[in-house]
């Protein structure tokens, strides 16, 4: 006999399906690597846990409000052209703006990285960059 003793998987199980433990804790609680406990998830088919936990939620949350601040410059966009932007929709495109520096932020802090400015995932850098462009070139025209 080995001498090793095989872990309670049925507790491994309820632990990542019924509670909101980050899984490297889970892992090291029960002595299992992230390696065995992943496998165990996917050859046993067990419920995924909530969509977006922890950083992949907020890289979500991230991604979907880039997006909608760039679809709500696009509408203005189309908008200007046939009036100018009005006094709410400035402060609209400025609030999101804001939230959007505050997520930064508060992901920064989290990973107590003292950097200037965050560096984001590429696709989501480039999709900041032409906003801060259209934005600029909404200002001006006023």
């Amino acid at each position: 006999m080995s001498g090793t003793v095989e872990p309670d998987w049925g507790a491994v199980r309820a632990d990542y399906e019924e509670t909101d433990t980050p899984i490297v804790e889970i892992a090291a609680a029960h002595a299992v690597t992230l390696n065995q406990l992943n496998t165990r998830r996917r050859r046993e088919h067990w419920t995924l846990r909530k969509p977006g936990v922890g950083r992949q939620r907020r890289q979500s949350l991230l991604a979907r409000m880039l997006g909608l601040i760039e679809a709500q410059i696009t509408q203005m966009e189309k908008k200007l052209a046939e009036e100018p932007m009005s006094a709410t929709e400035m402060r609209m495109l400025e609030s999101m703006t804001k939230a959007l520096d505050k997520i930064t932020a508060l992901e920064a802090a989290e990973k107590k990285v003292v950097k200037k400015r965050v560096r984001m995932d590429p696709e989501l850098e480039a999709i900041r960059e032409r906003l801060i462009d259209r934005i600029s070139k909404l200002e001006t025209e006023d």
